[in-house]
């Protein structure tokens, strides 16, 4: 006795759904039909949308799905997905790609990969159609059969002059197809030089004044745009005598709109950290508007540091002016100056060296907590000019004997700050928790904007309609996006 498997009773309609005919069971509509029984099946449950040109369903009527598009051809209303499906049925098997090359594109994802293409500055010498990056453009001169990849990029790239070994051997580098860079393995000269060869992978200019600053303090061995460090992610920078990596995020393609979600560099931290590599992020709008600070940290990072040595101990404690204290966190400070109340410097020969500055508790990181009334200062700002031994330390303790609090806490930022090992874990502090990644804004991709600087109360204040509308979709039709950070650890020193 055969075994009906499916007892629904089943509608079989035409393209224009309507209508033609209906069964018992699967069984007797693949009989009847001739089609598969499977197939009839996965499209009643909705996993194919056809089968050979009909639509099968459990139910006698098919309900209009919401359309978002019109055929140019028809003018009928269809899906996204289902545009290539219509082609096929009611135009002849027409190609989805010659439709958009005769009516415009209408896939949100290419269409987003086109608009990235026409703000891009990379582009074919020969067609100038633009490109994404270097290797889409390696890939594209396929396409050109009149001249060589090789050819092109001696052309293009170098002014017509094949490029030589910069460790100054006059050897020829060499040139591999589809966008790969030399390959030290198959090379056969200055193997101990790794930044002598040929790297044209798309690296942004910015990104190469990082690495020759990098060359320029650092003797030790430096790999570059490697993903065989924390596969399948790619580090810019890496130091492995150091187990130190450098990341240089260039705002546009580190932000919302190129991909770059909520957990992006906090994981490729953590991913780094799992391997014992230390890494940091350097955003490009630090590096172009705060070059000398990032400049300092990295030397000090790398241990390099080549200012002047002052002990604590030679130093005078003074009260700060307002003026002095903006103007020396502005010139010393990642994050530039603050709204604190306290400001203690640290003045030897009556030049002013170091400042920590604190204030009451503040909402603009994370969401603090005041706990049986314990928190009391923030510490917020510390920077220095030289390299003053010690001086973070007697800062703090004259805070504590001048003001007598009963609990400080502060953050280190994760692009920055190592996690094991720093300021405030040398200076007493214990870590209370870490803090999710939080974000900033930004319009032309030049400069982060700090997000408190755009909530919904101060929007409304500046005219724009919130009623109904989240920050983020407020900011997103003003044609901002969001660049993410690695979050925080906060750090508590409880004197009760």
């Amino acid at each position: 006795m055969i075994k009906i498997r499916n007892k629904k009773r089943i509608y079989q309609f035409n393209l224009n759904k309507q209508l033609i005919n209906e069964f018992e069971n699967s069984q007797k509509a693949s009989l009847i039909t001739t089609l598969s029984a499977d197939s009839i099946l996965k499209c009643c449950n909705g996993k194919l949308k056809t089968v050979k040109g009909f639509i099968f369903s459990y139910n006698n009527t098919i309900e209009e799905k919401e359309s978002n598009y019109k055929c140019m051809i028809c003018n009928s209303n269809e899906t996204i997905r289902s545009m290539a499906m219509h082609l096929k049925h009611f135009h002849n098997n027409l190609k989805t790609n010659d439709y958009v090359k005769q009516y415009g594109e209408f896939r949100p994802k290419n269409i987003n990969l086109n608009n990235l293409k026409q703000q891009s500055n990379i582009k074919c010498e020969i067609c100038n159609e633009k490109m994404l990056h270097n290797r889409q453009l390696m890939f594209h001169l396929n396409n050109h059969t009149e001249i060589s990849q090789k050819d092109y990029i001696i052309k293009y790239m170098f002014n017509g002059i094949s490029p030589k070994c910069k460790c100054g051997c006059g050897g020829e580098v060499e040139i591999l197809i589809n966008g790969n860079n030399c390959d030290l393995k198959k090379e056969t000269y200055c193997r101990d030089y790794i930044k002598g060869h040929w790297d044209w992978n798309i690296y942004s200019q910015e990104e190469k004044d990082v690495i020759d600053f990098i060359q320029s303090i650092y003797t030790g061995t430096i790999i570059t745009n490697s993903k065989n460090i924390i596969p399948p992610q790619e580090l810019d920078i890496y130091l492995p005598d150091l187990n130190i990596a450098i990341e240089y995020n260039g705002l546009y393609w580190h932000s919302e709109k190129s991909g770059k979600d909520k957990k992006y560099h906090l994981n490729k931290t953590l991913q780094a950290q799992s391997k014992g590599i230390r890494l940091i992020h350097i955003f490009s709008d630090e590096w172009n508007n705060k070059q000398d600070i990032v400049k300092s940290k990295l030397k000090s990072i790398l241990k390099l540091n080549t200012s002047t040595k002052i002990f604590a101990r030679k130093c005078e404690i003074r009260e700060v002016n307002i003026q002095d204290k903006t103007e020396f966190l502005n010139k010393y400070h990642i994050q530039g100056s603050d709204r604190s109340e306290i400001k203690l410097g640290l003045y030897y020969n009556n030049e002013l060296e170091a400042i920590m500055t604190f204030s009451k508790p503040r909402l603009a990181i994370g969401k603090t907590k005041i706990k049986n009334n314990l928190i009391k200062y923030e510490l917020s700002r510390y920077a220095t000019k030289n390299n003053i031994i010690g001086g973070a330390s007697k800062l703090l303790k004259h805070f504590i004997k001048q003001y007598k609090p009963n609990y400080i806490y502060s953050y280190s930022d994760n692009r920055w700050s190592d996690m094991k090992q720093n300021m405030y874990t040398n200076i007493g502090f214990n870590i209370s928790h870490t803090t999710l990644p939080s974000y900033f804004y930004t319009k032309t991709f030049t400069e982060r904007y700090h997000r408190f600087n755009f909530n919904k109360t101060k929007l409304k204040e500046q005219g724009h309609d919130v009623l109904g509308k989240t920050e983020f979709e407020i900011m997103d039709k003003l044609g901002y996006s969001r660049v993410w950070d690695c979050g925080t650890i906060k750090y508590e020193l409880n004197l009760e």
